[in-house]
């Protein structure tokens, strides 16, 4: 069944000028209703001890007022929801504020992750709130209100402060205003998590260390990011102090970012450990989404691990390329083909091409091939196992991106893996619903044949491709090609370079060819001797030879050409009929000729009679 689809318009909702002056408006109200109770419990005093009360404690009673104004306030709920969303309103006007003191205008891919992170973070914490803690009280669900909105306006700006920074990283001219802002900005975020988790820890300090752990996690995360930011912010103000290129930048930033994706990665696998285990829901739904999310954290811990232990070997790998002398470099006067940069200090590939360092690493954590020549640098210094130079091992490579093993599985593995992916898209029906994805991994034993199939037509639609932009190269020689690079683009560039030759095509001779250049030969040597016996003897030698090529000819004419009716999809026809229309036209142009030369022949014969 399908449910129907809900649109929410933007255009319809409330300005914040609006939206602000209603909630004050209803503020005022639930006061002046809390008022009224509190008067009415007043009068039940008796006047002696009111007036007593008055006369002697003013201050006090004006307190005493204003504490059963908000206790009444507190209990009805009517009043508590108009309280929640004051408290809403004021955030989002500081928000504002934010936004025009630091931000300005949002980008249109900044307030999509706005959208984004809010719904992520309300649906997530809901669950949290009603899912695992199981609030009753409204005491209580208030604290974790309070709690949970404090710590998504901090990560929220926080995020933006990332997608901020990282655009202002690739623009040109910056205003400094811009960044003092934005670390101005920073700080101020990392203060304030500070002290609200030190508030929160001292009021749930008595509720147990199961509520101080959850708080701290949330405060770690996002104290984490704030710093994050704040490194990267600080490493790229000093790239721009430098003159020259820094070549240890890139080194840095891999390193904060491998410190913060794992840090993050391992906080948040504990975080929903403890939310599954102290929550007791394991037959639930939010159990289910807890465990999805376990999930996601674990790959992406198990990802990052294998992206290190890859940039290990990357680095590795270069250290083997030695560094070029500064004289090398002024004679060359090169730019690094990767960065475009000037060549100041570059590592040698064996092919004898020059880079920056860091720009070669990133280029080998991709690709393990020299980026002008495509060389392979994965199998430097051992005995290259491929019969092409310029060809890439991509099964045995260990470095860069390895190939999808659909189209050329492991023959050494008996197992596939399928994948069914399913997703939701909340904004297709309210646009406060998140999206998520859900994968589910197969794996099963391969079934040869039925591969073998697949892997066959798969490839024969990568040599048709390579055919239609290179007919003359014969099909076994481009799937040979494709079986070792695994790739059409590699197979094109060694088909350009000429690394990969078409195989020299057999001869046909035509018979009948070589006695008429026997003949013609015979009859110029001839020629040079003496005058009528000679030309006699030459004439009557070129005409027997024309005779027996126009024989020849006969029978190849009352032979039929077998060029077919139609256009031949295989290349190997298509060159056989070329090659058989090629030599019927030599062939006539020979009998022509010889006719020619038998002309001539009588036609001086006659002139010297």
């Amino acid at each position: 069944a399908m449910f129907p689809a809900v649109y929410i318009n933007s255009s319809a909702l409330p300005s914040l000028r609006s939206y602000v002056t209603s909630s004050i408006l209803l503020l005022l109200c639930s006061v002046i209703l809390a008022a009224h109770y509190s008067v009415t419990s007043l009068e039940s005093l008796s006047n002696k001890t009111l007036t007593s009360y008055n006369e002697d404690h003013k201050l006090q009673m004006v307190r005493f007022v204003l504490t059963d104004i908000f206790t009444i306030m507190v209990q009805l709920p009517m009043c508590v929801v108009i309280l929640v969303n004051f408290f809403l309103c004021l955030l989002c006007a500081l928000g504002k504020l934010v936004q025009k003191l630091v931000f300005g205008e949002f980008r249109v891919s900044e307030q999509q992750h706005v959208k984004v992170t809010l719904s992520n973070f309300v649906f997530y914490k809901f669950i949290f709130i009603f899912g695992v803690m199981n609030v009753q009280t409204v005491d209580e669900g208030l604290l974790w209100f309070s709690w949970l909105s404090v710590i998504g306006f901090l990560t929220l700006f926080a995020k933006l402060c990332k997608y901020r920074f990282e655009y202002l990283s690739f623009s040109p001219t910056i205003p400094q205003r811009s960044h003092v802002r934005l670390l101005g900005l920073l700080f101020t975020i990392l203060v304030l998590s500070c002290c609200t988790q030190v508030a929160a820890i001292y009021i749930a300090f008595p509720a147990g260390w199961n509520t101080v752990g959850f708080l701290s996690s949330e405060w770690l995360l996002l104290s984490l990011l704030t710093l994050y930011v704040i490194v990267r912010y600080v490493i790229h103000l000093v790239d721009l102090r430098k003159p020259d290129k820094w070549e240890k930048r890139d080194v840095y930033v891999y390193y904060v970012e491998l410190v913060f994706e794992l840090t993050t990665s391992v906080i948040e696998f504990l975080h929903h450990i403890h939310m599954l285990i102290w929550g007791n829901m394991f037959f639930s739904m939010a159990s289910i989404i807890i465990s999805m999310q376990l999930r996601y954290f674990f790959i992406k811990m198990q990802r990052t691990i294998e992206k290190h232990n890859n940039y290990l070997r990357v680095v590795k790998q270069i250290e083997k390329y030695p560094y070029v002398s500064p004289e090398d470099l002024k004679e060359e006067s090169e730019d690094c083909a990767i960065c475009w940069d000037k060549l100041e200090c570059a590592r040698k590939l064996p092919c004898n091409h020059y880079f920056h360092s860091s720009c070669l690493r990133s280029w080998l954590e991709q690709d393990p091939s020299c980026p002008i020549c495509r060389k392979s640098l994965d199998n430097v210094g051992k005995p290259d196992s491929s019969s092409q130079p310029g060809l890439d091992d991509g099964a045995n490579s260990g470095l860069g991106i390895m190939f999808n093993n659909t189209l050329f599985p492991n023959t050494q593995g008996d197992h596939i893996t399928r994948n069914h992916s399913f997703h939701f898209n909340g904004l297709r029906y309210v646009s406060w619903l998140p999206s998520f994805s859900v994968e589910v991994t197969h794996t099963q034993l391969a079934r040869p044949n039925n591969q073998q199939v697949n892997n066959n037509s798969l490839l024969d639609n990568m040599v048709r491709q390579v055919q239609e932009m290179f007919p003359d190269m014969p099909a076994q020689t481009v799937r040979d090609d494709l079986r070792n690079t695994r790739s059409v683009e590699v197979t094109i560039e060694n088909i350009l370079e000429q690394r990969l030759i078409a195989p020299p095509a057999p001869r046909y001779v035509v018979p009948g060819h070589q006695d008429a250049s026997g003949a013609t030969a015979a009859a110029t040597s001839h020629s040079k001797a003496d005058d009528s016996p000679q030309l006699n003897g030459a004439s009557h030698g070129v005409d027997e030879n024309a005779k027996g090529a126009a024989l020849t000819d006969d029978k190849a004419e009352s032979q039929p050409l077998n060029l077919g009716g139609r256009f031949s999809k295989v290349p190997q026809e298509r060159e056989q009929a070329l090659r058989q229309r090629r030599d019927a036209l030599l062939s006539n142009a020979r009998r022509r000729y010889l006719a020619k030369q038998v002309t001539s022949c009588e036609n001086t014969k006659q002139s010297l009679e």
